[in-house]
């Protein structure tokens, strides 16, 4: 062994020396750590929970979440809400014998089960509001092409006892209408 090795051999081998009383008190005494508060909003903490830059395979996992999660809800909610679009035509004979043909066409929107269930739903509304069988409530009052008309709710209690209700519009009969 040569005298270099022999010498770091023994500087290692050499006794420590113990730490002196109370030196981590006085350590821990002299070291001052400011006190930080940083106040960071939920999606930070989400997206940068290290306090770091927003972490860019964060904000796709979380695009991924709501395009799983929405997309199957909003699809859902479009099944509920079904548009049924009606067309009637009925036949009027007037006193001089005259046959009247006329054709209303309905855009009826609701969880009906199908398109037959609409119809009826809406044929007994129409007996019933013949009959003066609802309770109607005045929305607002719209003009189009100079034509002003009344914006109602109308709701009906049907025979099975389901209520339903449809927005419906009236026109405004003028002072030389009447």
């Amino acid at each position: 062994m040569n005298t270099r090795q022999e010498i770091e051999q023994r500087l290692r081998a050499a006794p420590k020396p113990p730490a002196p009383a109370g030196l981590m008190n006085r350590l821990q005494a002299d070291v001052s750590v400011p006190d930080i508060s940083v106040r960071r909003s939920a999606l930070e903490r989400w997206f940068a929970p290290t306090g770091g830059r927003i972490s860019l395979w964060r904000v796709a996992a979380a695009a991924v979440i709501a395009i799983t999660v929405l997309l199957p809800l909003s699809y859902g909610a479009d099944k509920l809400m079904n548009l049924y679009h009606l067309r009637f035509e009925s036949r009027q004979v007037s006193d001089d014998g005259t046959i009247t043909s006329t054709t209303s066409e309905v855009t009826l929107s609701g969880d009906f089960a199908d398109e037959e269930e609409a119809k009826r739903v809406w044929e007994e509304t129409r007996e019933l509001k013949k009959a003066g069988k609802y309770e109607r409530t005045f929305r607002k009052e719209i003009e189009r092409n100079g034509v002003k008309s009344h914006i109602y709710t109308y709701r009906y209690t049907l025979s099975n006892g389901r209520v339903v209700g449809f927005g419906e519009s009236e026109r405004v009969k003028d002072e030389e209408d009447r």
